[in-house]
């Protein structure tokens, strides 16, 4: 999996792109952490290169949604694919993260103070 990060409007981008899965979910965590070191937390992932989400992708974004709010900070999440976005359902990540239909209106929401 690959992360690439962009700032658009004081708020992080992180594009995902590969499978989010066993292999690539602890990795894939510490990264987004570590890039996750500024304040306010403002975030979007971008999951329109996302392949394949496992439980421990859930895990990793569960991580970073903790992060978040404990920093008083917004995440959203956009791109998703119809069977990523019936995971998020299934799961009830839908529940707990915002999902946007595209990244324009994501930036708008987590970027609104």
């Amino acid at each position: 999996m690959t992360i690439e990060c962009e700032s658009r409007d004081g708020v992080e981008i992180f594009h995902l792109t590969g499978r989010f899965d066993g292999s690539s979910a602890n990795d894939a965590q510490k990264v987004l952490l570590s890039k996750a070191d500024f304040t306010p937390l403002r975030i979007v992932l971008n999951l329109a290169g996302i392949e394949v989400i496992t439980s421990a992708g859930l895990r990793a974004i569960l991580a970073l949604v903790k992060k978040v709010e404990a920093n008083s900070g917004k995440l959203a999440v956009t791109g998703l694919s119809t069977s990523t976005r019936e995971i998020f359902e299934i799961s009830g990540f839908n529940r707990i993260i915002p999902l946007q239909t595209n990244l324009e209106t994501a930036v708008a929401e987590v970027g609104a103070i």
